[in-house]
């Protein structure tokens, strides 16, 4: 572990997958996915299990992908991984690019968009305060939403030292509760990590669109700019 991002605490129902030794990255929570993700780029860089990285994939060329919570989590290995040192980062990867869909992030305060949501009641409520319980799940005993790893400005600020970012594309749904959320993380990861941020939002579009309708033209757009993003960002 690299001393400038001392461990957290993890959450007493943490996937128990990892105290197996696996790389269990699909279904942690939060505090305990980003280990897990760090000891899965390990595990790639030492070459898997086989010959199957060294074959299909380029550890030069690595991009790291996260929807949902998942692109939660895909900040926080990325800041990880570049405020590494040389000795520390694993062997022979450099990340290109952080790719984020929808990231879930939250705070003590409610975004404005958010209020307008607990003000109209009924589902609309119901889905706000579904997004409270998520968190308060996921997070380790006795944390809240000013959390480092709910609040990416309370992350960042946690660091010892600066850390510049990679280049982040960030993908956004214009009827997502969670919109306000991505603007203020796209405009911080400028501001603080110095990175290069580009924004899609799909408008009239709702959290997980991309999922509920995988064949439609929404859709399609999202992997057109995801490919347009890692093709500029490639060194190749």
């Amino acid at each position: 572990p690299d001393p400038q991002f001392p461990p957290l605490p993890l959450p007493e129902n943490s996937d128990p997958r990892h105290r197996r030794g696996l790389p269990a990255v699909a279904g942690a929570p939060p505090p305990r996915a980003v280990p897990d993700c760090m000891d899965a780029l390990y595990w790639a860089a030492k070459g898997g299990d086989g010959d199957w990285v060294a074959k299909y994939g380029n550890l030069a060329e690595c991009f790291l992908y996260g929807e949902s919570s998942g692109g939660t989590i895909a900040h926080h290995v990325g800041v990880r991984v570049a405020g590494m040192s040389t000795e520390a980062r694993p062997p022979r990867l450099a990340v290109r690019g952080l790719v984020l869909v929808q990231p879930f992030f939250g705070s003590a305060e409610r975004t404005a968009h958010e209020e307008s949501y607990v003000r109209q009641g009924s589902q609309q409520e119901l889905l706000a305060r579904w997004y409270d319980l998520f968190w308060k799940l996921s997070l380790p005993q006795g944390a809240d939403k000013s959390s480092p790893y709910c609040n990416p400005k309370a992350h960042l600020s946690s660091l010892p030292s600066p850390v510049n970012g990679p280049p982040a594309l960030v993908n956004l749904a214009g009827l997502d509760l969670l919109l306000d959320r991505g603007l203020w993380y796209a405009e911080m990861a400028r501001t603080h990590m110095k990175s290069k941020v580009e924004v899609m939002v799909a408008e009239g579009q709702d959290h997980n669109y991309h999922v509920n309708q995988p064949t439609s033209i929404q859709k399609n757009r999202l992997l057109t700019g995801i490919s347009q993003f890692i093709n500029s960002q490639s060194s190749r």
